[in-house]
């Protein structure tokens, strides 16, 4: 028999002979008593307590496992052998996982080069070199097409990216940083923490050009210079080149495609830099500035219930949780465009966090300077601080199309391809308009629109990061597609045309870029640095998780 002790006060024994047996758990941890002789007796007893226990403390006790007789080396040799098959187990699903990782890595690698040798060699035959037997033909290498990118953020990146490798690529920029838009909430209280969210605008691959886009004609783009102390005349990147200048630092671009990916304005100025924070010193002192302005006011209101309104505000709780906080917002929900559980979740959290929100309160004045807020009741509210965060403002390529190419709000016009509608350019100094089908300026290029600083009246996606990117996955697409017609053909390849042309139909948006009509809702609402909610598509998920993301 084995013998067992249950705690109760008293250290009491009790033989385990007959049929299994209760005895209630009325004490504190199971104990095993020294007249247990062997450490595979032991092994049975700790093995019984943790299998056995069940009910409402109890412990059910048991005889030894009669298959194992008298001898407990079986015990111990069943032991050994199931250590042994726990590690072949383990040993062969880390063996696997190892494999598929391979293999996984393995794929991607020869799609790269698969993909790139398949590019590398349609483009030597486009261009009339054929390899043969008995050698490598005459090559008539012509110049390559000149794509300008108006706009150095997520969809201008992007397109410069998925373009370099063909085309000879020019950004322009007002600024020579990328600046991470979505984070830099967290500036005005922390402006420290800039140098975290930029990085240089690239030039390895392409060309760039810190300046403000001022005129465009059907050929050129007029660009004034905003770094003074650079030479008018140059480019800086891989493919510097003389451009023709003028006195007052202005160049002239030439385009085959111009590609708008320029944003839009926003009227809580410091959210989005401005020509006259072309370098990152300027742009430092910008957030020092405002940090500074936060954090000597009294109280702060911010306008606007939408995700930089809700995000700034949560900005402002968590770094002053004695500064009183107040929200206007002319809906009665946050987020609105959100699911509606990231309303009330973050209704929850300012409310916690003591933020006064005001809904039903629609706007009609911001004088920010002024610290006053009219609202169109006629109440005027001020505050020492007053942050305009009611939503994207005008296209910033607005001045540079005619009107029809723009609605009510400034935005530029595209079709599904993502090609300007009626894109009424004017010829420098004439003022002569030009009007041509969507997309093509009369005699030059073709010009596109991605991110903020479009429209496509049928698309109904949140103006995002991610979606400024898928946009500019199906411009570039389409800038491939429209090159691949213009490209001469050797004559080997003279019969090939007409199926050419019919595999260039331009794609459209969003299916060319992510194989359905409506592309993922994918977005993160933070609230300070330990509370976030993230939303993919119908799936709402809150807490510490998602501030990480």
């Amino acid at each position: 028999s084995l013998s067992l002790s249950v705690q109760n006060g008293s250290d009491r024994a009790a033989d385990v002979e007959g049929d299994a047996e209760e005895t209630p758990l009325v004490g504190k941890a199971c104990e095993l008593p020294a007249v247990v002789a062997s450490t595979e007796e032991k092994c049975v007893l700790e093995e019984t307590l943790h299998v056995a226990r069940s009910g409402h403390g109890t412990v059910t006790r048991v005889h030894d496992n009669p298959s194992y007789g008298s001898n407990s080396a079986d015990f111990s040799t069943d032991l050994s052998t199931r250590g042994l098959r726990l590690q072949l187990v383990r040993g062969v699903v880390t063996s696997a996982v190892f494999l598929l990782s391979f293999i996984d890595h393995l794929m991607v690698c020869t799609g790269v080069l698969y993909h790139s040798g398949l590019e590398c060699i349609t483009h030597l035959r486009a261009r009339g070199l054929s390899l043969t037997p008995g050698g490598i033909a005459h090559q008539g290498q012509g110049p390559r097409a000149k794509v300008v990118i108006l706009g150095g953020s997520f969809s201008g990146l992007r397109a410069q990216r998925e373009l370099s490798r063909r085309f000879d690529v020019t950004v322009v920029d007002i600024k020579d940083y990328f600046e991470y838009t979505p984070g830099v909430l967290r500036l005005f209280t922390q402006p420290e923490n800039l140098g975290n969210l930029v990085s240089p605008l690239p030039t390895a691959r392409s060309n760039l050009v810190v300046g403000e886009a001022t005129s465009v004609t059907p050929t050129h783009l007029k660009v004034r210079l905003c770094q003074r102390g650079r030479p008018a005349s140059l480019i800086d990147g891989a493919c510097s080149q003389k451009l023709p200048s003028s006195e007052d630092d202005t160049v002239m671009l030439p385009y085959d495609y111009l590609l708008l990916g320029c944003g839009a304005g926003y009227p809580c100025a410091p959210i989005k830099p401005t020509s006259s924070e072309s370098t990152l010193t300027c742009r430092q002192d910008t957030w020092t500035a405002a940090a500074t302005t936060l954090r000597t006011a009294a109280d702060v209101m911010v306008v606007g219930g939408g995700l930089v309104g809700v995000e700034l505000a949560g900005e402002i709780a968590e770094a002053y949780p004695s500064k009183r906080t107040t929200v206007v917002t002319s809906g009665g929900a946050l987020c609105s465009a959100l699911p509606p559980r990231v309303g009330v979740a973050v209704r929850k959290w300012l409310a916690k966090h003591g933020v006064n929100v005001r809904f039903h309160s629609p706007v009609e004045l911001v004088e920010a300077s002024k610290g006053l807020v009219r609202l169109c009741s006629g109440e005027t509210i001020t505050s020492s601080v007053v942050y305009d965060c009611r939503g994207n403002g005008t296209s910033k390529a607005a001045s540079l199309l005619d009107a029809s190419s723009l609605d009510s709000r400034g935005n530029v016009i595209v079709d599904e391809t993502l090609q300007v509608i009626r894109p009424l350019l004017y010829s420098s100094g004439s003022g002569i308009e030009c009007p041509r089908t969507n997309g093509l300026a009369s005699g030059g290029g073709q010009i596109f629109a991605m991110g903020d600083a479009m429209v496509m009246p049928s698309c109904t996606d949140l103006k995002l990061g991610h979606t400024a990117e898928l946009n500019a996955d199906v411009v570039a697409e389409n800038v491939h597609h429209l090159e691949s017609e213009n490209e001469p053909i050797s004559a080997a390849l003279e019969s090939e045309v007409p199926m050419r042309r019919h595999a260039a139909s331009l794609g459209k948006y969003p299916d060319a870029a992510v194989g359905a009509p409506i592309a993922p809702r994918v977005f993160c609402v933070s609230l300070g640095e330990t509370y976030g909610i993230l939303v993919f598509n119908g799936i709402v998920i809150e807490g510490l998780l998602p501030a990480i993301v």
